[in-house]
């Protein structure tokens, strides 16, 4: 589909790649903690760390989210230009693949910790088989969106194969169930952003505070779950900070 193309689906990646800018930022935190955990053979330590570390990447990487997939059809012409507007579509596909990786947590780190190299390497080639097959599928019929879909769904492989390997670690059988309604809060407030974004869209100011407003709502509804003055009693220290997010 020629330059044009390449260049609808290039414009939008490094903004769907945001997704990632929480999760890479406590990987830094969470790869020490998790190898000490591991040395000492306290496995339930270690997979109360790890969701607990998915809970909080998920929550505040959610108005990230809501801006690249949720107010994507504002965002991208502000962002880019008229001219990409067409863009829009493939923001949002290439975003939720990004996120859906952070609200599982740090699948590849903890696996790393495990020392499972050989899963690590056959769900990278896994994704890279399904992605190029996709391409080649997709591509000539639908041009960008059609990459943007076979690229996601590949992510999207790893990310599922990698979750699946962890279910199988000791004391990672099942997900939490404070995690699962951390997931469900979070469907809930991203249904309620695209709503406004792609069925109703309004001037892009307004969609901000509307994203603002429904990411503070979503924290205040997980403080509890997160346990924010045991993970980092320091932020009970801000003035206000505990009354905003009703820790």
């Amino acid at each position: 589909h020629g330059a044009e193309g390449v260049g609808l689906v290039q414009a939008v990646v490094p903004a769907a790649a945001l997704n990632m800018l929480v999760m890479d930022s406590f990987s830094m935190l969470y790869l020490p903690g998790a190898m000490r955990l591991h040395v000492q053979r306290d496995d339930r330590g270690l997979r109360d760390q790890h969701w607990q570390s998915a809970a909080w990447v998920a929550v505040l990487s959610f108005p990230i989210f809501a801006l690249t997939f949720g107010v994507a059809p504002a965002v991208v012409p502000l962002l880019f230009g008229a001219d990409y507007a067409a863009s829009a579509p493939l923001l949002a596909v290439l975003a939720v693949s990004h996120y859906l990786g952070v609200c599982l947590g740090f699948n590849g780190e903890t696996l790393q910790v495990y020392a499972r190299t050989r899963a690590l390497v056959w769900t990278n080639v896994a994704s890279v088989v399904v992605g190029v097959g996709l391409l080649l599928w997709l591509c000539p019929s639908h041009g960008p969106l059609g990459a943007a879909i076979a690229v996601s769904i590949a992510r999207l492989t790893g990310t599922g194969l990698r979750h699946a390997v962890l279910l199988r670690l000791p004391g990672f059988e099942t997900v939490p169930v404070s995690q699962k309604r951390i997931w469900r809060r979070i469907l809930l407030a991203n249904a309620a952003i695209a709503v406004v974004g792609w069925i109703w869209p309004f001037l892009l100011p307004v969609l901000v505070v509307v994203v603002g407003a429904v990411s503070l709502a979503l924290l205040r509804s997980t403080a509890h779950l997160l346990d924010i003055s045991r993970s980092f009693p320091e932020l009970m220290r801000v003035p206000l900070l505990a009354r905003l997010v009703g820790a």
